[in-house]
């Protein structure tokens, strides 16, 4: 069963990615390959990680949807023909 952690708000890496785990498991046997933390991240796996939860708009709530949504509401406006 697939599940999706980004759909869920109470998963502590909903709005803090430095929480985030991620395992690997063998399709076949069921069997955990592998796991890492974020503190295990590369410098660049860990700004991407974080420009993503920014970009989602997990990063700061409402506000950030607030912010997000204006911001491509006016970008949308300027980039309209006769304007």
């Amino acid at each position: 069963m697939m599940g999706d952690q980004w759909g869920d708000p109470g998963n502590p890496a909903f709005q803090d990615v430095s929480k985030e785990a991620v395992a690997h498991v063998d399709q076949y046997s069921g069997e955990v390959v592998a796991t890492y933390t974020y503190d295990e991240y590369t410098p660049v796996a860990k700004v991407v990680s974080q420009a993503i939860s920014l970009h989602e708009g997990r990063k700061f709530g409402g506000l950030n949807t607030i912010a997000t949504t204006a911001f491509c509401l006016e970008s949308s406006s300027c980039a309209s023909p006769g304007r």
